[in-house]
């Protein structure tokens, strides 16, 4: 399972990436105006408000002149942030954001300036979670109804939980089996009584 390391062709990244947020043009930019349904030119005129996938907003944030600037999305704004740090466990990551953690991961990285904050509701975000992700892997019998509210990485914890507690409760049913000498041990002892019987 990948949990904290990116790679160029993972899919889940690309899908993270492909976020939206909700952006304004401070400058014309040319040759992009097919990206705005209403635009009668080639170029995005100033002041137009987009909704954009991450992964173009993060090219236009590396020019120079920054012509482009960007609003959280809803699972990462402040008020958001103030529910993750009282009570992380009751939001529903799966309506919020499918890869809450891989797509926050990639805006901490981003150079915003949230990004600080976004790292630190990440971390303390996991940690209240793993708790709860935890326990319903250890008692819930019911699949679909627990991981209903996780995102993609904590679907893959809970499930991976959930197999090892079968996993460790089959073999505690089977029980303490008789310990039995191993056949070449046995073998070399016949071995040895033939010699000596000689």
């Amino acid at each position: 399972m990948k949990l904290c390391r990116s790679h160029y062709f993972d899919l889940e990244d690309i899908l993270a990436s492909h976020e939206t947020m909700p952006a304004t043009f401070t400058e014309e930019v040319k040759g992009l105006g097919f990206l705005d349904p209403g635009a009668v030119t080639d170029n995005i005129t100033p002041k137009t408000k987009l909704e954009l996938p991450f992964w173009i907003l993060q090219v236009l944030l590396q020019l120079p002149n920054k012509p482009v600037t960007v609003e959280l999305p809803k699972a990462f704004n402040a008020t958001h942030r103030d529910i993750f740090s009282a009570d992380a466990c009751i939001v529903d990551f799966n309506k919020l954001c499918k890869f809450f953690y891989t797509f926050g991961k990639i805006l901490a990285r981003a150079k915003l300036k949230e990004s600080p904050e976004i790292k630190k509701m990440l971390v303390e975000t996991f940690k209240q979670r793993f708790r709860y992700v935890f326990d319903l892997s250890q008692n819930v019998e019911t699949e679909k109804l627990a991981s209903d509210k996780m995102d993609r990485m904590e679907r893959e914890l809970y499930n991976e939980s959930r197999t090892a507690q079968v996993r460790l409760n089959q073999w505690m049913s089977v029980g303490i089996g008789t310990i039995q000498a191993a056949s070449m041990i046995v073998n070399h002892r016949k071995r040895k009584l033939t010699v000596f019987e000689l």
